[in-house]
């Protein structure tokens, strides 16, 4: 703010938006990735965390559902990004232009007791677009695995990870200690 204040000719759209606090539960965030104006991966945003909620049977195939019904609704919103420069890609040049973008989503829900997946109250909403590069984080996904890319690039079939289990111990010492009791409860 100081620095626009300062250079009023050169911040350009700067900007400040403030909204309502909404709480989401980390276990109901994800990242989802779009290329050629298709989705083709979605991952747990907390790649690290294991959420023993995502684990009951039928809630990943429920939560899948919802996250491709509420993209198809809002992604006609994101076309605006084939028109934004690509200088990775310059080797296109007159070749049509590609919606590609990582998108991130959250289930809003009053509380994640039992049966919060059927709650009336809930809502998907964006928390935010990302480029679709390497600077992006890809969660659960790797950019540096071909076979990863092969399905984010639309390949390979569409895929949702979640872990499946806990990390291992033995990474405990690899994390900040205000992250050890979420990710190792029992220590």
């Amino acid at each position: 703010l100081k620095f626009h204040q300062m250079h009023p000719d050169t911040a350009g759209g700067l900007s400040i938006v403030i909204r309502e606090w909404l709480h989401i539960p980390q276990s109901l965030e994800f990242r989802a990735f779009v290329y050629e104006n298709k989705l083709n991966g979605i991952s747990q945003y907390f790649s690290q965390v294991y959420f023993e909620e995502l684990q009951t049977p039928g809630i990943l195939d429920a939560l899948q559902a919802e996250m491709m019904a509420f993209w198809k609704l809002i992604s006609p919103h994101f076309d605006y990004i084939q028109n934004l420069p690509d200088p990775l890609h310059q080797e296109r040049l007159g070749k049509p232009p590609i919606v590609k973008y990582g998108i991130d989503l959250a289930l809003v829900v009053p509380d994640v007791s039992p049966g919060w997946l059927g709650n009336p109250h809930r809502r998907w909403i964006v928390l935010e677009v990302n480029p679709f590069n390497i600077s992006t984080g890809s969660c659960l996904f790797d950019w540096e695995n071909e076979k990863d890319c092969d399905i984010l690039f639309g390949t390979n079939p569409f895929e949702f990870r979640v872990l499946k289990t806990p990390i291992a111990h033995t990474q405990r010492n690899k994390v900040a200690p205000e992250w050890r009791t979420r990710l190792f409860p029992s220590h």
